[in-house]
Protein backbone atom coordinates (compact mmCIF):
# COMPACT_ATOMS: atom_id res chain seq x y z
CA UNK A 1 0.00 0.00 0.00
CA UNK A 2 3.01 2.34 0.68
CA UNK A 3 6.26 2.91 -1.13
CA UNK A 4 9.19 4.02 0.78
CA UNK A 5 8.36 7.87 -0.38
CA UNK A 6 4.74 7.69 0.06
CA UNK A 7 5.80 6.18 3.63
CA UNK A 8 8.17 8.85 4.35
CA UNK A 9 5.91 11.60 3.25
CA UNK A 10 3.12 10.20 5.68
CA UNK A 11 4.83 9.78 8.67
CA UNK A 12 7.49 12.83 8.17
CA UNK A 13 4.32 14.70 7.83
CA UNK A 14 2.83 13.50 10.88
CA UNK A 15 5.39 14.55 13.15
CA UNK A 16 6.61 10.93 14.72
CA UNK A 17 10.62 11.32 14.28
CA UNK A 18 12.77 13.31 16.12
CA UNK A 19 13.94 16.47 14.06
CA UNK A 20 17.37 16.48 12.70
CA UNK A 21 18.01 19.31 14.83
CA UNK A 22 17.60 17.36 18.15
CA UNK A 23 20.85 16.03 16.94
CA UNK A 24 22.82 19.30 16.28
CA UNK A 25 25.48 17.71 18.79
CA UNK A 26 25.32 14.04 17.06
CA UNK A 27 25.38 14.27 13.19
CA UNK A 28 25.56 10.89 12.35
CA UNK A 29 22.06 10.69 14.26
CA UNK A 30 20.57 13.41 11.84
CA UNK A 31 20.21 11.57 8.75
CA UNK A 32 17.82 8.07 10.48
CA UNK A 33 14.21 7.54 10.89
CA UNK A 34 13.77 7.72 15.00
CA UNK A 35 10.05 7.20 16.26
CA UNK A 36 9.72 9.25 19.36
CA UNK A 37 9.14 6.87 22.07
CA UNK A 38 9.27 9.24 25.43
CA UNK A 39 7.48 8.89 28.38
CA UNK A 40 6.33 5.33 26.80
CA UNK A 41 7.78 2.58 27.91
CA UNK A 42 9.20 3.99 31.63
CA UNK A 43 7.88 6.82 33.59
CA UNK A 44 10.10 10.40 32.56
CA UNK A 45 12.40 8.02 30.26
CA UNK A 46 13.88 9.38 26.62
CA UNK A 47 13.82 6.97 23.89
CA UNK A 48 13.88 6.35 20.45
CA UNK A 49 13.38 3.97 18.00
CA UNK A 50 15.40 3.07 14.78
CA UNK A 51 12.61 2.23 11.61
CA UNK A 52 15.17 1.66 9.21
CA UNK A 53 14.25 2.73 5.31
CA UNK A 54 13.09 -0.80 4.12
CA UNK A 55 10.31 -0.98 7.32
CA UNK A 56 9.02 2.61 6.68
CA UNK A 57 5.79 1.13 4.31
CA UNK A 58 5.39 -1.47 7.29
CA UNK A 59 5.46 1.43 9.86
CA UNK A 60 3.19 3.65 7.74
CA UNK A 61 0.58 1.52 6.93
CA UNK A 62 0.19 0.26 11.06
CA UNK A 63 0.07 4.09 11.39
CA UNK A 64 -2.30 4.77 8.75
CA UNK A 65 -4.90 1.69 10.07
CA UNK A 66 -4.20 3.04 13.67
CA UNK A 67 -2.51 6.30 14.47
CA UNK A 68 0.01 6.46 16.90
CA UNK A 69 -1.11 3.23 18.65
CA UNK A 70 0.38 1.28 15.71
CA UNK A 71 3.33 3.12 16.47
CA UNK A 72 3.33 1.75 19.97
CA UNK A 73 2.65 -2.03 18.50
CA UNK A 74 5.24 -1.93 15.79
CA UNK A 75 7.85 -1.01 18.57
CA UNK A 76 6.78 -3.50 21.06
CA UNK A 77 7.01 -6.19 18.42
CA UNK A 78 10.31 -5.25 17.32
CA UNK A 79 11.87 -4.86 21.29
CA UNK A 80 9.64 -7.99 22.09
CA UNK A 81 8.37 -5.68 24.64
CA UNK A 82 5.72 -4.14 27.04
CA UNK A 83 5.55 -0.97 28.53
CA UNK A 84 5.67 0.19 32.33
CA UNK A 85 1.80 1.69 31.47
CA UNK A 86 -1.10 -0.56 31.68
CA UNK A 87 -3.24 1.88 28.90
CA UNK A 88 -0.33 1.57 26.48
CA UNK A 89 -0.57 -2.14 26.85
CA UNK A 90 -4.13 -1.97 26.46
CA UNK A 91 -3.70 -0.28 22.58
CA UNK A 92 -0.80 -2.84 21.88
CA UNK A 93 -3.06 -5.36 22.48
CA UNK A 94 -5.98 -4.55 20.45
CA UNK A 95 -3.90 -3.64 17.40
CA UNK A 96 -1.92 -7.68 17.83
CA UNK A 97 -5.65 -8.56 17.77
CA UNK A 98 -7.07 -6.77 14.75
CA UNK A 99 -3.59 -7.42 12.85
CA UNK A 100 -4.14 -11.23 13.63
CA UNK A 101 -7.57 -10.92 12.35
CA UNK A 102 -6.67 -8.91 9.22
CA UNK A 103 -4.28 -12.02 9.20
CA UNK A 104 -6.63 -14.53 9.41
CA UNK A 105 -9.72 -13.08 7.37
CA UNK A 106 -8.11 -10.87 4.48
CA UNK A 107 -11.03 -9.81 3.39
CA UNK A 108 -12.38 -6.22 4.69
CA UNK A 109 -16.10 -7.37 3.43
CA UNK A 110 -15.79 -10.73 5.10
CA UNK A 111 -14.19 -9.12 8.60
CA UNK A 112 -16.80 -6.89 8.66
CA UNK A 113 -19.71 -9.09 9.66
CA UNK A 114 -16.79 -11.67 11.64
CA UNK A 115 -17.89 -12.10 15.41
CA UNK A 116 -15.06 -11.57 17.86
CA UNK A 117 -14.06 -10.97 21.19
CA UNK A 118 -11.01 -10.42 22.92
CA UNK A 119 -9.96 -9.48 26.33
CA UNK A 120 -7.52 -6.20 26.67
CA UNK A 121 -5.27 -5.90 29.17
CA UNK A 122 -4.94 -7.45 32.76
CA UNK A 123 -7.06 -10.40 33.65
CA UNK A 124 -7.91 -9.12 36.71
CA UNK A 125 -10.60 -6.48 36.42
CA UNK A 126 -10.10 -2.96 38.26
CA UNK A 127 -13.21 -3.77 40.47
CA UNK A 128 -11.53 -7.03 41.55
CA UNK A 129 -8.70 -5.06 42.18
CA UNK A 130 -10.78 -2.84 44.47
CA UNK A 131 -12.05 -5.53 46.25
CA UNK A 132 -8.93 -7.19 47.44
CA UNK A 133 -7.41 -3.78 48.57
CA UNK A 134 -10.64 -3.30 50.17
CA UNK A 135 -10.58 -7.26 51.89
CA UNK A 136 -6.51 -6.71 52.69
CA UNK A 137 -7.51 -3.40 54.32
CA UNK A 138 -10.43 -4.90 56.54
CA UNK A 139 -8.13 -7.21 58.20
Amino acid sequence: MFSIERAKILLMSAGVFFDAEDFDDIPEMGNKYLLNMNDVWFWACADYEEVKEEELPEVALLFYRYGSIGLLYWVSQKRNARSEFSDINRHIDFVRHEEDLIKSVPSSSKRAYKKVTYKLGEDETLLERFIKRINGAAK
